[in-house]
């Protein structure tokens, strides 16, 4: 009799912890796209076309800039460690070294907003843009020349028309 009471006691507990450990569980909803479009649809926005020749000028300005010494006037405010990045170029950067901009490859418009000015209106574009470079430099080895292919996010201003 006492072996039933027991075994009965151990079937009730088991029971018991069976089901508190199902409160534990809570459901979350899987996030899906907006209801009627595909994520691309729901994501994507339509931006004027930045023409190449004005990030070909606004590349070859930065880097004009670069060669004089004097990109921290070039470089936005909200440039992440703007600072440490000027002094890492003043220590490690020879003094004679120049930039040259070789070609642009792709350009992807990432933001773009109209300014207006009174009666004149500008379009500032946030721009992502694939670029091939060359460093060109005296060394003790002699004349160095460093070719590399980066991404810069510039902003570009273009006047309405």
């Amino acid at each position: 009799m006492i072996k039933h009471v027991i075994s009965l006691l151990l079937l009730i507990l088991s029971l018991y912890t069976q089901s508190n450990a199902q409160e534990f569980r809570k459901i979350r909803p899987i996030l899906t796209p907006v209801k009627g479009k595909t994520l691309g649809e729901a994501i994507s926005r339509k931006y004027h076309p930045v023409s190449r020749e004005n990030i070909k000028k606004a590349l070859n300005q930065m880097f004009k800039n670069w060669n004089r010494g004097d990109i921290s006037k070039y470089l936005s405010d909200d440039f992440y460690d703007k600072s440490r990045l000027m002094d890492n170029m003043y220590e490690k950067v020879p003094r004679d070294a120049s930039i040259r901009l070789l070609s642009v490859g792709e350009t992807q418009t990432l933001d773009q907003r109209e300014v207006s000015h009174g009666s004149e209106k500008e379009i500032i574009s946030t721009v992502s843009v694939t670029a091939t470079t060359q460093i060109e430099f005296n060394d003790i080895i002699g004349f160095r020349r460093l070719e590399g292919e980066n991404e810069y996010i510039i902003r570009v201003t273009e006047e309405m028309r």
